[in-house]
């Protein structure tokens, strides 16, 4: 049995008054906890600036708090960080993988097709493995045959999301 928490993990207040968040999964088993994306990390609440840029937070208006981040709302469930197993990571962009460095132990799954995107700029490739530098085992998939790999589990993250959208 999977239990699906809904994390958010981080706010946005978008300078023409729009609010976002970023919406984050964590899939509790009986035997490991594994994170789909991962939002705004311990480092990028301590060090904004220097981790994601001034004009960059400025346009996109991010509010850090600590207290939004996935290790920290992990923590509050009373559950243990270490036993992140997996971090499944939609795309690439920081406000996605900024946590990175937060899972140490977990292995980043990522698209083939979003490394690929990525390649085309090599600026967005080094920033991106620059979030994340303690963070050693990327495992790159196509995405079917991750979905046929992991279909019981996506299967459960879909029908969590169409519950929470009223679907």
């Amino acid at each position: 049995m999977v239990k699906v928490h809904h994390l958010n993990c981080v706010e946005i207040q978008s300078p023409v008054g729009s609010r976002a968040i970023g919406h984050c999964l964590l899939l509790e088993t009986k035997d490991n906890l594994v994170l789909v994306d991962i939002g705004i990390g311990l480092l990028d609440t301590q060090n904004p600036e220097e981790r994601i840029g001034k004009e960059f937070i400025d346009v996109v208006g991010y509010h850090f708090d600590e207290k939004n981040t996935a290790i920290r709302q992990i923590e509050n469930l009373g559950l243990d960080p270490r036993n992140v197993t997996d971090c499944i990571i939609s795309h690439l962009d920081n406000d996605y993988i900024g946590g990175l460095p937060d899972f140490p132990q977990a292995t980043v799954q990522v698209g083939i097709e979003e490394l690929e995107n990525l390649e085309v700029n090599p600026t967005a490739l080094q920033k991106m493995k620059g979030q994340s530098p303690e963070v050693g085992c990327w495992a790159f998939f196509q995405l079917n045959d991750f979905l046929n790999f992991r279909g019981e589990m996506f299967a459960l993250v879909l029908k969590s999301l169409l519950n929470d959208c009223g679907c």
